[in-house]
């Protein structure tokens, strides 16, 4: 008997040191009346007290008022990322747009001739004229009723003819030429050098100018 109370009194002592919640009888068995909360330590009572209380509207507002700053911090960045993408595409278009113009140029005056010539193919400020290998006069120039594009026009039996080269989602912001050994008789080849000044249409991407500039130089030969 005096074995078995002390094998009671050791599983007994063991359940309380592990903070068990059931309650034993004093009767042999061990049998639980009922599950019991378990006690806090005296220390962490306030703690217990106040999660069982649930939250104050003092810590309401200030989690509220966090998660509003975090929030308002990641949504203008993310604003921000997609307005500058917004932007690059449209620079991205607008530089396509020219950069094809250009080349169709280019392919133009490679097989051209008569650059500019005096009382043959005069030229105005910023304008290029020339003979092209169909031996039709053509110019190049910026539009002159503001939509800032690039115009070709062709000279032949008919009359002259511009048509835009350039898209609508592109703005010319200025169009150049420099010419170098265009005369007969300077003894020098031939080289147009094109500058060009681009942004897009878009809105809040005005103000971006991306400048594209390109020589190029006859196949024939000056006599």
């Amino acid at each position: 008997m005096k074995l078995e109370t002390r094998n009671k009194k050791s599983w007994f002592q063991r359940l309380r040191l592990f903070g068990s919640p059931l309650r034993f009888t004093a009767q042999s068995g061990f049998i639980p009346l009922e599950v019991a909360r378990p006690t806090a330590p005296p220390g962490r009572a306030c703690t217990r007290a106040r999660l069982l209380m649930g939250f104050t509207l003092v810590d309401l507002l200030v989690a509220i008022g966090i998660f509003s700053v975090v929030a308002s911090i990641a949504t203008g960045g993310f604003i921000n990322a997609l307005r500058t993408q917004r932007q690059i595409s449209a620079l991205l278009a607008a530089d396509s747009n020219v950069s094809l113009a250009l080349e169709q140029m280019a392919r133009e005056i490679r097989t051209g001739s008569n650059f500019c010539l005096p009382n043959i193919t005069d030229c105005l400020p910023n304008e290029l004229v020339f003979n092209n290998a169909k031996g039709e006069r053509v110019n190049y120039r910026l539009a002159t009723d503001g939509t800032g594009t690039i115009e070709k026009g062709v000279t032949n039996s008919n009359g002259t003819k511009f048509s835009k080269i350039t898209g609508g989602n592109a703005k010319i912001e200025y169009l150049k030429f420099a010419l170098l050994g265009n005369l007969s008789d300077d003894r020098l080849q031939s080289r147009i050098t094109i500058a060009v000044g681009v942004s897009a249409k878009a809105i809040g991407v005005s103000g971006n100018v991306i400048h594209l500039q390109t020589t190029v130089s006859p196949r024939q030969l000056d006599s």
